[in-house]
């Protein structure tokens, strides 16, 4: 297998798993307060990289600091944090949907700060998308409002971490990327988690989930975000950002299935418009720079 199939490859199974933690987190959140689960998920995370990658971590430049610093604090703490939010009041499938609009806005913030050109099938794809998501609201409101609002922010700042870490990625080891932006996040939701905890002690409604809610966190640690996060850095160090991105639709299809037949969530109409609206969106967009084979087109 060659360098780019595996590249593909990897990409398939980071979707699958992105895909699985959306259902996974609805889950625990019926057990568990936002903050703690993202403490843990991230503690676990860290140990877990720790261990796999002691003996790959090189020396960090003073100049790339920022860049660690932004990818723990901006991507993993504040991204993924409002990802959670989007997932407890939106559901599952429609948290997951509106991720996969980081092809797309991804794209955006790169010609923004990478000054990559922007062509008209771009423009016209992300027409279809906002479209797309205008259907999705359709005439929802409060908790759903909300959640839309949530998923949507973190799109916009994960979009905008991806941007920026890719200045770096090829230089380090993305497994030493994933440990210090999870140790970063760690420590940024530790105050959380503690707040949560002591108000809920103080009110006399302690959260602090079964058994099998214990094995979420571990399996949202260890493999949703030690190896999904391991394997999305690793894909933007080896293949194009366009290209990485262009795999997004298998996470939302992935969520879907998974959301309806295990979380018993429904899917409107609306909502099956506009998932048809942003993947057309997201698919035109990429269209003439990646070819089925997901090679790029000169």
């Amino acid at each position: 297998m060659n360098g780019k199939n595996k590249g593909y490859l990897l990409l398939i199974c980071t979707f699958v798993l992105f895909g699985t933690y959306y259902v996974v987190s609805k889950f625990l959140l019926e057990q568990i307060p936002v903050f703690t689960i993202s403490f843990f998920r991230f503690l676990i995370a860290f140990i877990f990289l720790g261990i796999l990658g002691r003996k790959r971590r090189r020396r960090i430049d003073k100049k790339d600091y920022k860049y660690i610093l932004f990818l723990g604090v901006v991507g993993y703490f504040g991204a993924i944090g409002l990802q959670f939010l989007g997932t407890k009041f939106a559901g599952a499938a429609t948290a997951s949907l509106l991720n996969s609009l980081n092809p797309i806005t991804i794209t955006f913030f790169a010609v923004l700060i990478l000054n990559e050109k922007l062509t008209l099938k771009k423009v016209f794809g992300l027409v279809l998308a906002v479209i797309g998501i205008n259907f999705i609201i359709g005439e929802s409101q409060g908790n759903n409002i909300l959640g839309i609002s949530f998923s949507l922010m973190s799109v916009i700042l994960w979009s905008i971490v991806s941007v920026m870490v890719r200045k770096i990625s090829p230089k380090y080891d993305s497994l030493q990327l994933t440990y210090y932006g999870c140790g970063i996040a760690t420590l940024c939701y530790l105050p959380l988690g503690i707040s949560e905890q002591l108000s809920n002690f103080v009110n006399g409604k302690m959260q602090l989930g079964d058994f099998y809610a214990w094995l979420a966190i571990i399996y949202i640690g260890v493999i949703c975000t030690g190896i999904a996060h391991y394997l999305w850095n690793y894909s933007l160090s080896t293949l194009e950002a366009t290209v990485c991105s262009s795999f997004y639709p298998i996470q939302p299809l992935v969520s879907t299935i998974l959301a309806t037949w295990l979380l018993d969530e429904s899917i409107q109409l609306s909502f099956l418009v506009g998932a048809l609206l942003i993947i057309t969106g997201i698919l035109i967009s990429l269209r003439k720079d990646v070819n089925f084979e997901g090679t790029l087109i000169e």
